[in-house]
């Protein structure tokens, strides 16, 4: 579900403002935050803002990931999976090298700390030379 003609910047990214605005007793972990992210990112393509909403769009599917903290060589496995259909939610090894870069173009620019976690991880694990801040 990647685009590779997609350009993300890290300007569309603060020109969203996301603010994770859902309350802590209503706060599901990872799915909540990838709810919140899908239904700004829908806003912003509504109201014209593209960019906006396609960064925002990457965002949920860095978030939709579920953990498996058992698995050491696979810490993440899908959402969802159709068999069926042979479809499936994202997985790290689908993310690409632009997206990755992108990731790390903000994660300084991230205050929700779970959205930092999640993109961290990522960094963490797809980055090639690793870089031990990502770890942190």
């Amino acid at each position: 579900m990647t685009n590779s003609s997609v350009t993300y910047t890290r300007d569309d990214f603060i020109a969203c403002n996301w603010t994770y605005d859902v309350s802590p007793d209503n706060h599901f972990g990872y799915s909540s935050i990838m709810q919140c992210l899908d239904k700004s990112s829908k806003e912003k393509s509504e109201s014209g803002l593209e960019g906006q909403g396609i960064v925002l769009s990457l965002l949920s599917r860095s978030a939709s990931m579920m953990m498996t903290p058992e698995s050491l060589n696979e810490p993440f496995k899908a959402y969802f999976q159709d068999y069926q259909a042979g479809k499936r939610s994202p997985l790290p090894e689908d993310f690409t090298t632009d997206e990755l870069v992108f990731f790390t173009d903000i994660l300084n620019d991230i205050s929700d700390p779970w959205l930092k976690s999640r993109l961290a991880d990522l960094l963490w694990l797809c980055k090639k030379p690793k870089d031990p801040i990502n770890a942190k």
